[in-house]
């Protein structure tokens, strides 16, 4: 039978990408045809939710209704479920799912708990990898650290990686590559998805007549994924 899967998109920091790679990894699976639903916990607003209003849904983390609400919807075997945190809410949610059984459900193999970590070069960041050691041996734990601010490709699917549990002091690292600043821009702007700017399709699939360059270069970042090739078979 098929687990849940818990995706946690987190840092303490803000500005090294967390949103940028759930908005990957959103894309990834819808577009891999895996069930997947992701949570925004920067309420009210929701920056996720901007780019991708059909799957995400908007939470305050802090609030046990909404505790409640995103953990027993991800109860449903396959479902991805991604959760991506705002900044100061990281160390918090970790403590939070550890004292209602999350981390203790992902040991015993009852669900997939996969946490990958934005990370910056700052002793900042060094500090926060302290934080999770106590939480590894029953998470699957990935550094994703962004060559830039605005970079937009996850390489690979989260979901099959060695399997390894991690040490504290090691961990595998997913490198999201550099996309031209001006074309993430432009994808910033438009509040299309990376696969719908490529496309030049809005959010009813109608045409939006983008610039052919950036498209370009948005094409060119994702590529190296394979997502936009999936899209266009």
């Amino acid at each position: 039978m098929l687990r849940p899967n818990l995706i946690l998109v987190g840092s303490d920091r803000g500005g090294v990408g967390k949103t940028t790679t759930a908005r990957a990894l959103v894309e990834y699976f819808e577009i891999m045809n895996i069930d997947v639903k992701a949570y925004d916990s920067q309420s009210p607003l929701g920056n996720l939710y901007r780019y991708h209003r059909h799957l995400v849904e908007v939470i305050d983390i802090e609030d046990t209704r909404d505790q409640c609400r995103l953990l027993e919807d991800m109860n449903f075997p396959g479902r991805v479920t991604i959760l991506d945190l705002c900044a100061g809410s990281f160390a918090f949610t970790l403590k939070f799912l550890e004292e209602v059984g999350v981390f203790a459900a992902a040991a015993s193999g009852r669900l997939n708990l996969v946490v990958l970590h934005l990370v910056g070069r700052s002793r900042a960041s060094k500090a926060e990898m302290e934080v999770v050691k106590p939480f590894l041996g029953a998470c699957d734990y990935r550094v994703v650290r962004n060559l830039t601010a605005n970079s937009a490709v996850v390489t690979g699917d989260p979901l099959k990686g060695s399997g390894l549990k991690v040490s504290q002091n090691h961990a595998p690292q997913i490198v999201i590559p550099q996309l031209d600043a001006i074309a993430f821009e432009a994808v910033e702007l438009s509040g299309a998805s990376f696969t719908s700017f490529v496309l030049d399709q809005d959010h009813d699939g109608k045409s939006s007549r983008r610039s052919f360059v950036l498209r370009g270069y948005v094409k060119h970042g994702w590529s190296r994924s394979g997502i936009i090739s999936r899209r266009q078979e």
